[in-house]
């Protein structure tokens, strides 16, 4: 394994994780679910909020993977 390959996982992996996490925080931040001058626990809080609510908590619908 060289740079290049780390360097085009990144750009295969990296990059759209990333950006689709930009465009969902700055959807929940301009529709004004949460506000910039929060503390990060308040944040923290709804958006664990948000998951619940959209059933995407951990261990709900979902299945065990085991890598052993």
């Amino acid at each position: 394994m060289n740079v290049a390959d780390l360097f085009r996982a990144f750009l295969s992996l990296g990059l759209p994780v990333a950006a689709l996490s930009w465009v969902l925080f700055s959807w929940i931040f301009s529709s004004g679910e949460i506000g910039r001058s929060e503390k990060r626990a308040a944040i923290k809080k709804q958006v664990k909020k948000k998951t619940q609510i959209s059933g995407w908590s951990a261990g709900e619908n979902r299945t065990q993977t085991r890598f052993w």
